[in-house]
């Protein structure tokens, strides 16, 4: 996932370079040439002579999210809606489910086993979740544990945000008396998951980041090379 963030960055910092430094001069010799600009031309023409007077937005606006992405990972109520949506996107939300339930997993069964309290562990594994929605979750979880409720019935009032699959293993776990052997095994099933997802989301994100990056870079050429074509044509 890091290689086309890299790629991204860098084609943006290329782009904004162009748009500054290049398209103005280019602007400048179409100008002196008097020759009819296609639509596509005179847009990115536009946007260059703005980015070329306007250049300080630029760095605002990296500020500006660099500071909205650090709010929303410290203050509740931004990080609230964040995870609430990151639950409900498709492949992300799955994805984040199974990283929290592993981490629960393991966390949960390594205490259990070295004779914590059922209760405290689900209170410890709690603190280590990264979603909000995950850590509520369990800290309920544990107060309906230690009233006496079973920990898979407990989880199941949660099954809006545990997968089912970890609520269904803790059932199995609890009757068999192999509670923390199987939340291992899930956990190690899980991780294999979330490395095949992460790999399959790398693989489709990187030919469409070249597909999109090829289509930009062939509207640019197109738009240089067509008004100097229709000036040899004119000649």
């Amino acid at each position: 996932m890091i290689y086309p963030a890299v790629v991204v960055v860098a084609m943006v910092g290329v782009g904004i370079a162009m748009m500054i430094l290049v398209m103005p001069k280019l602007a400048e010799t179409f100008k002196d040439i008097n020759v009819q600009l296609p639509w596509t031309t005179r847009t990115i023409i536009g946007l260059s002579n703005f980015l070329a007077k306007n250049w300080i937005v630029i760095p605002i606006a990296v500020i500006l999210v660099v500071i909205f992405w650090r709010l929303s990972t410290r203050l509740t109520p931004l990080k609230n809606i964040f995870h609430w949506i990151l639950l409900r996107l498709p492949v992300f939300g799955d994805l984040s489910r199974k990283i929290n339930a592993t981490r629960f997993a393991r966390v949960f069964s390594a205490m259990v086993d070295g004779g914590i309290p059922i209760v405290k562990a689900l209170q410890t594994s709690a603190d280590t979740l990264s979603n909000v929605y995950f850590k509520y979750a369990l800290t309920t979880a544990a107060e309906s544990v230690q009233k006496g409720e079973e920990l898979s019935q407990s989880l199941k009032k949660q099954q809006n945000v545990f997968p089912v699959l970890l609520i269904q293993m803790a059932a199995v776990g609890e009757h068999t008396g192999r509670l923390t052997e199987i939340l291992n095994r899930l956990a190690d099933f899980y991780e294999d998951e979330i490395n095949n997802t992460t790999k399959s989301i790398s693989s489709i994100i990187e030919p469409i980041l070249m597909l999109v990056i090829g289509g930009a870079v062939a509207i640019f050429a197109i738009s240089i090379i067509q008004p100097i074509y229709s000036m040899m044509n004119s000649v």
